[in-house]
């Protein structure tokens, strides 16, 4: 079984235990998933991205996957990775996950638009910060055409 398809096996034991619960303390299940470069896969790759084992296991395949289920999901797109694939390939995850009928959410790793040394957040100053949100808001609200409500910042770093 590949790593999504448990993903989504663990999120549909946790519907399933939530709906076992009274009304009153009904739980909510949100399925976000960090659109991002890492390691084995650059993020225009990941589009169709296929695993070891031959299956299925990019972008496509998650919101496949959500969508047979009826279930939304939040795609937090790191915006800064334009500078390295393009502004056009950018655009077109976002339109194709909004497309889709999936949420595209504001991400950013810092490093691809500032500071190469600096892959975190709290590596900045409040100043930067606010800038780096504010800039990454403004390009998502381009490529979507909705504003931005949500975002899910890279507080402490990581290389992928």
């Amino acid at each position: 079984m590949t790593m999504v398809r448990r993903l989504v096996a663990a999120a549909a034991v946790c519907v399933l235990l939530s709906w076992a619960r009274p009304a009153a303390a009904a739980s909510r299940v949100i399925f976000t998933v960090d659109v991002e470069s890492n390691e084995q896969f650059p993020l225009p790759a990941q589009i169709d991205a296929v695993c070891a084992d031959g299956s299925a296991c990019g972008l496509a395949e998650i919101v496949r996957m959500l969508k047979v289920r009826g279930w939304p999901g939040t795609f937090f797109l790191d915006v800064y990775e334009q500078r390295q694939w393009g502004e056009d390939a950018m655009q077109k995850i976002a339109a194709g996950l909004q497309n889709a009928g999936q949420d595209v959410a504001l991400h950013t790793h810092p490093q691809w638009a500032y500071d190469p040394a600096r892959w975190a957040m709290h590596e900045y100053s409040l100043d930067e910060q606010i800038a780096i949100v504010r800039d990454g808001k403004r390009l998502l609200e381009k490529w979507t055409g909705l504003p931005v409500v949500v975002g899910r910042v890279s507080v402490l770093g990581g290389r992928g």
